[in-house]
């Protein structure tokens, strides 16, 4: 199972961001994914760096930043992840 966010949160340093997921975090059907702050619209390369041992900023390493919350989303479908 591949896994999309359901939601993204956006925005720019001390604007709440984190304080915005922490909250959200708390709701039960909330899934973490592995990594809080991706990137992926701001600080990705273009094209992609596949040479990279870690996000590389490809498409389908981005997908991969959720196959946690996908293994966890499965076994429980109300489950969101962001």
């Amino acid at each position: 199972l591949l896994c999309l966010p359901y939601f993204q949160i956006l925005g720019v340093s001390k604007c709440g961001t984190t304080d915005l997921y922490h909250r959200l975090k708390a709701n039960p059907d909330m899934v973490e994914c592995s990594w809080k702050g991706p990137h992926f619209w701001d600080e990705s390369n273009y094209p992609a760096n596949r040479k990279s041992d870690k996000y590389d900023g490809s498409f389908p390493a981005y997908v991969h930043v959720f196959d946690k919350a996908a293994a966890k989303i499965e076994g429980r479908p109300s489950a969101v992840t962001g």
